[in-house]
């Protein structure tokens, strides 16, 4: 049981690690060390079966670790490639999970029963090993974030730190009241999870203790998928629904000692799973909500390690005291408690106010879904208006306007890497009814085509270190030529529908 617990402690508790690594050599390679971690943790532990002391190190942390690494870049790609469905691939991710929670026990205990365990730990290597399969595939379309510059008088060791840890999180006063709220909820989420066959074999003798179990893994991956749904409303508020799962877990983990009926327990955990679904579920979508696609990696990650310490510390005690008292009553009504207590305090989220430069760099980073990306030919933008890729609107009255608004509108530009842009946006959209104004300069090009470049992605990469375009279905763009080596792209795009391409 401890080499189990140590296994779960390690995977919350190192989940931080996961992140800063992740930020620094990349989703794909943080996935495939965590594979590799986890077959070798899995494969190692079978020839030590009998020595509980190394089992610590390659069950209890090798493996936990490689479960850590795996685990957080998993719900970080998913920013990458949605927004507008966010909350509905998360849940058809994460209802991965219950379905092994449904299906692995009984498929762990025959093969435990049937060919020991030795050949049981062969055959969780073997299923791990699909995570470095998985890891090939893992297309990441944001770049890095770019690590911050050495300032006069700050010292080499607070440098490196800011390098590593992405200390812009937590000026995120949502982010601080999220990241400290739900690990207060989790104090007491897992107690009916790991009590209740326990609790069913006193309380309701005779019965079936495992069914309370799965019918919390069946219901939990239902809720993952829809609630993931509903989160993806325009009009729901996904830390509200959140708050909703989490008050909803504690009332029912309260109402769990009062329950005279193996039928009306079987009732609660159906609801319980479910609203256990929607919790998970959010977790990844509100995490890009608060902090952005820049910082929603380790956000995820400094999450899930200040969980570890309330998830592996909550059953232990209350374990404790039921010993003590001989009876569930309180150590149920103590676990119902603690969410919530988490899920009202959330509110204080909606009280705080964030900086709004803060708040334009997030929605403009994630604004954009990829599930609508366009099949574009990847050398054919060209800057003229004959041999553009779509048709263009000549002599339109909007364009004149924008033309002329944009002649008197102040222009900013930026340099990095050789990438020159200037952007004007709010001001225009909002004059003529949600159209945008862009203006790029790309890469010195030839002024007869915008070329490929060869350290950016076909498909759209949504920092500052690429530029994407959009292109609806009934606004076309029109082209003039300006400075910077006459490539500059003047769009009119409406916001109805979005196709996205990086056009270096």
């Amino acid at each position: 049981a401890l080499v189990g617990s140590l296994t779960i402690g390690t995977t919350f508790l190192l989940s931080p690690i996961a992140g800063v690594l992740t930020d620094k050599i990349g989703l794909r390679l943080t996935t495939l060390i965590g594979g590799l971690l986890s077959a070798a943790g899995l494969l190692l532990s079978s020839f030590f079966t009998h020595n509980i002391q190394a089992l610590y190190l390659t069950y209890g942390v090798m493996f936990g670790l490689g479960a850590a690494l795996a685990y957080t870049p998993t719900l970080a790609i998913l920013g990458h490639y949605f927004k507008r469905y966010l909350g509905k691939v998360s849940g058809f991710v994460t209802a991965g999970s219950s379905v092994f929670t449904a299906i692995l026990p009984p498929g762990l205990d025959y093969l435990l029963r049937g060919y020991g365990l030795q050949t049981t730990l062969w055959a969780m290597s073997l299923i791990s090993c699909f995570i470095i399969i998985c890891s090939f595939v893992y297309k990441p379309l944001r770049p890095p974030p770019i690590p911050p510059q050495k300032k006069p008088g700050r010292s080499r060791i607070n440098t490196i730190l800011r390098s590593t840890i992405n200390v812009d999180i937590w000026k995120r006063k949502k982010y601080v009241i999220w990241a400290l709220c739900v690990p207060m909820a989790l104090f007491g989420y897992f107690v009916p999870y790991v009590h209740m066959i326990k609790f069913v074999q006193t309380t309701f003798p005779g019965k079936d203790p495992n069914l309370p179990v799965m019918c919390i893994g069946v219901t939990s991956g239902i809720g993952r998928l829809i609630f993931g749904i509903i989160a993806d409303l325009p009009r729901v508020n996904r830390i509200y629904l959140q708050q909703l799962a989490l008050a909803c877990i504690g009332v029912v983990t309260l109402l769990l000692p009062l329950t005279s009926s193996y039928v009306l327990l079987i009732v609660f955990t159906l609801i319980m799973g479910l609203f256990d679904g929607c919790f998970i579920s959010l977790l990844g979508p509100i995490a890009y909500e608060i902090c952005g696609p820049s910082g929603a990696t380790q956000a995820i990650g400094f999450l899930l390690g200040m969980s570890s310490l309330p998830l592996t510390i909550g059953p232990p005690i209350a374990g404790w005291i039921y010993d003590k008292t001989g009876t569930y009553t309180t150590p149920l009504i103590l676990a119902g408690i603690p969410p919530i207590l988490g899920s009202t305090i959330m509110f204080l989220i909606r009280c705080v106010r964030e900086d709004d430069n803060y708040e334009k760099k997030i929605s403009r980073n994630t604004n954009t879904d990829l599930e609508n990306t366009a099949d574009i030919p990847k050398n054919t933008w060209e800057n003229n208006e004959q041999n553009f890729i779509v048709p263009l609107l000549r002599g339109s009255d909007d364009t004149k306007e924008a033309d002329g608004k944009a002649d008197t509108m102040l222009k900013t530009s930026s340099s990095e890497s050789g990438i020159h842009r200037n952007y004007i946006c709010d001001k225009l959209a909002t004059s003529l009814d949600k159209c945008r104004f862009l203006t790029s300069c790309i890469h010195d090009a030839p002024s007869s085509e915008i070329t490929s470049h060869s350290i950016c992605s076909q498909t759209a990469l949504l920092e500052t270190s690429c530029m994407s375009l959009s292109i609806t279905d009934e606004q076309f763009v029109t082209t003039d030529e300006a400075s910077c080596s006459h490539t500059t792209e003047r769009l009119y795009v409406t916001q109805k529908r979005r196709y996205t391409y990086s056009i270096y």
